[in-house]
């Protein structure tokens, strides 16, 4: 994923700073007093001198170094407005240096949008307009910062404001724009409305909802329109909140031999299974044996077999069959035939209730496409939409589209993949094995640290289980990303995907608990953060951590050793780098624990004495970062530990020390999935009985 906040010479910033010796710069940057003047001529040129080089880096994508040169800018006035050392300053020198504050706070502002700091730039657009209330395009800046944080109401205020301006000062250009986007924020809206009154008639007419802990509520405020799932009653902990059906799902190629292609358990202790002879997926004697199941293999099969894949890559061509899949689902649902009785016998065997969306919920509910789609994967999403299509006409014929634009349709479905598509996870191997769209889920906003874990259940459904007491009223949480990655990697991808700039209280909290000073190891927060003037020479883009004891480094260094950790992995375990990490962020924070699982889990096929330590003191690591209830919130990972350890075992021959783990795991498991009634649990007593 393209990190914006990366400076465009980050690999040289960090070539020399891996080069050292001792994982420091020799070179650090060093404050710069900013200069008094006498005269507000002076003052002006020297913003304006400022204000050039951050146009300039601008231009160039080195966003920090533009905030850095708008920021001091910024200062020059200030610090000259609440000095003595100007004389005989005239009215229209106020409104000159004004003028000046006001652009400079609009760049800025734009500036701090490209690198993800969203709230910081409402504030200094805000400033522009104090500064000059004829700025339509700061206007517009604020609404698209006010979308990103889910405050849509606020972002048409401000729209119209703009557009008030725009229409006095008979700016066409800037009218026609703001006009456009005000258009598509009533649009949004109102579909928002509609939405709502959608699902309150979908939950009054489906009565499985009432079977399950939860009722939909709108606060009228926020993403949505304050759209939340919350508890209808006191829930325990462990309580099975939501369970959903696919409208599509896919197993990855690579899981192919191992996995039923429909049900989705694993088949590799399997007495007799079925293999396609026109897509080589395998089908267990279950769903063999199931019509409606193989029914819909066949119909399917025609399509799939014969699409080119691309070899080696698991989660397009994942992507590539749900969208095919969901083709064929929303035809079924044309025709009627979409209902719960029409669907696998595995899925209704066990009687528990679950939410079979429709057509309708795919298109009403479900994620709508990102917004922050480059221009790239536009064109690219187009292309694939078009082969698609033109192949499910050629193989099925025009009939049976005659009632789906399918063009449109495919197009749709592709674009809301990223955000919609939840992948399965085997729960005993912790091993991604395919993935799928499930409509209602979006139902259940996202938190970094939610209340609720989701897994895959009774062949293929999704299942949200409550890993916390959860209050009547009280909302309930999932989250969408791995809470392991740092906090400007999980906001990044939110914000991609989803549109969200998230501010949970992971996210919030985080900021004072994943930096420390190289030098003395004290903790750095954002008060820490301070902006030098940019000293290129030595590659400083003027933003700077300073702890208490005057020890200054360079903010961007901890960015980019998060990123090098991400696509360097294989060389950041050296052992030289171990040091590095630990020496430049906080024992319990993200990036560490990243890195301590990725050190732990590469030791695995080495001393096996060492290993068993080091997963040890990872889980001691989680106990720590996630509290006593870390084993539920983050279950998976600690699922990952007790696996590597069986398999440790093993290695050693050690009995008596397979019998504990497994049993440990094996309750693990029940508190965490209900293993006893999961389909999984045969695999689980299979597996080194």
């Amino acid at each position: 994923m393209e990190h914006k906040s990366l400076p465009p010479n980050w690999d040289k910033l960090l070539s020399r700073f891996l080069k050292s010796p001792d994982a420091t710069l020799k070179i650090q940057p060093k404050e710069r007093t900013q200069p008094f003047y006498q005269t507000v001529k002076e003052v002006v040129e020297r913003m304006d001198h400022l204000t050039t080089l951050g146009r300039s880096a601008f231009d160039r994508h080195d966003f920090w170094y533009a905030v850095s040169y708008f920021t001091m800018a910024l200062q020059c006035y200030d610090q000259h407005m609440n000095s003595s050392t100007l004389h005989n300053v005239s009215k229209v020198d106020l409104e000159q240096m004004s003028i000046r504050v006001a652009i400079t706070s609009a760049l800025i502002s734009l500036t701090l949008t490209e690198v993800k700091c969203i709230p910081e730039s409402i504030t200094t657009a805000n400033m522009t307009i104090e500064h000059d209330l004829n700025s339509i395009l700061v206007y517009i800046q604020i609404a698209n910062s006010l979308n990103s944080l889910g405050k849509n109401e606020q972002a048409i205020e401000q729209l119209k404001r703009g557009i008030d301006i725009a229409v006095t000062e008979d700016n066409k250009q800037m009218y026609d724009t703001a006009k456009t986007l005000l258009e598509a924020n009533e649009k949004a809206m109102k579909l928002e409305d509609e939405n709502k009154e959608y699902i309150q008639a979908k939950i009054a007419k489906d009565r499985t909802f009432t079977e399950f802990p939860i009722k939909m509520v709108w606060t009228g405020v926020g993403r949505h329109g304050g759209r939340k799932m919350v508890a209808s009653k006191d829930i325990p902990k462990g309580t099975v909140i939501l369970r959903v059906a696919p409208f599509a799902s896919s197993l990855y190629d690579t899981m192919a031999d191992s996995y039923c292609s429909a049900c989705f358990q694993n088949i590799t202790a399997a007495r007799k299974t079925h293999v396609c002879t026109k897509c080589k997926n395998k089908i267990c004697e279950m769903c063999q044996n199931d019509s409606i199941t193989m029914e819909e293999h066949e119909v399917a099969c025609k399509l799939l077999s014969v699409f080119p894949a691309r070899e080696g890559d698991d989660i397009l061509n994942s992507h590539v069959r749900i969208t095919f899949l969901s083709v064929l689902r929303a035809v079924q649902n044309l025709e009627g035939k979409a209902h719960k009785q029409n669907t696998p016998a595995a899925w209704r065997k066990d009687g528990k209730p679950f939410i079979y969306d429709t057509l309708d919920d795919m298109q009403k509910i479900s994620f709508r496409e990102p917004v922050r789609m480059s221009k790239k994967e536009s064109i690219n999403y187009e292309k694939m939409a078009t082969s698609i299509a033109d192949f499910t006409k050629y193989l099925k014929g025009p009939k049976f589209m005659e009632r789906l634009d399918i063009n449109e349709f495919v197009k749709s479905v592709l674009r809301r993949i990223p955000p919609n598509v939840k992948e399965l996870v085997d729960l005993y191997h912790q091993t991604p094995i395919g993935a799928g769209i499930y409509p209602s889920s979006a139902l259940i906003n996202h938190s970094c640290l939610s209340n609720t874990n989701s897994y895959m259940d009774n062949y293929g459904m999704l299942v949200y289980r409550s890993h916390q007491a959860i209050k009547v009223g009280e909302e309930i949480t999932n989250s969408f990303i791995d809470p392991l990655f740092p906090m400007s990697y999980r906001r990044d991808k939110l914000l991609k995907d989803y549109n969200i700039y998230c501010e949970c209280s992971r996210c919030v909290e985080i900021e004072n608990t994943e930096h420390q000073c190289p030098k003395c190891c004290q903790a750095l927060t954002k008060s820490h953060l301070q902006t030098w003037e940019p000293q290129p020479s030595i590659d400083f883009d003027g933003q700077v951590y300073v702890c208490s004891k005057g020890h200054a480094t360079m903010a961007a260094i901890y960015l980019i050793l998060e990123h090098f950790c991400e696509i360097e992995l294989d060389l950041v375990l050296e052992p030289r780098y171990k040091v590095i990490i630990r020496k430049y962020f906080q024992p319990l924070g993200c990036v560490w624990l990243k890195y301590q699982r990725e050190y732990t889990f590469m030791h695995m096929g080495k001393n096996s004495k060492n290993a068993t330590e080091l997963l040890k003191q990872l889980r001691q690591s989680y106990d720590t970062v996630f509290g006593d209830n870390g084993r539920l919130i983050i279950p998976t990972l600690y699922a990952e530990i007790y696996v590597a350890m069986l398999r440790l075992c093993l290695v050693n021959g050690n009995q008596r020390e397979k019998v504990i783990i497994k049993k440990q795991f094996g309750q693990h498991l029940e508190e965490t999935i209900q293993l006893s009634t999961h389909f999984a649990k045969g695999t689980f007593e299979r597996f080194m009985p």
